[in-house]
């Protein structure tokens, strides 16, 4: 689990809600801590257990979001995250 530490560290210091901000300083260090999330997400494979600890430390309000968007588009919802289908949804080549 020691491998885990720095993205389980980036996620929990992550402010979670920073699309909302109206003030640009929280967006945008908002947006340099997601990318600091991704980019350690693709160092550590983006595999299923990547992406349990993220899902995990997610926000439910947030993961209540994705299961709606997923609905609307046709996949299947489920109260267990299909990690396989947020894997395309997050991964970057």
């Amino acid at each position: 689990m020691e491998k885990y530490n720095l993205l389980i560290s980036l996620l929990e210091s992550h402010d979670w809600y920073y699309s909302y901000a109206d003030d640009h300083t929280y967006w945008l260090r908002g947006m340099q801590e997601s990318g600091a999330i991704h980019d350690e997400m693709n160092r550590l494979g983006n595999t299923g257990e990547v992406l349990e600890i993220y899902y995990k430390h997610m926000p439910q309000a947030l993961k209540d979001n994705i299961k709606t968007s997923v609905a609307i588009h046709g996949e299947p919802v489920s109260s267990t995250p299909n990690y396989n289908f947020y894997a395309k949804l997050t991964h970057h080549e």
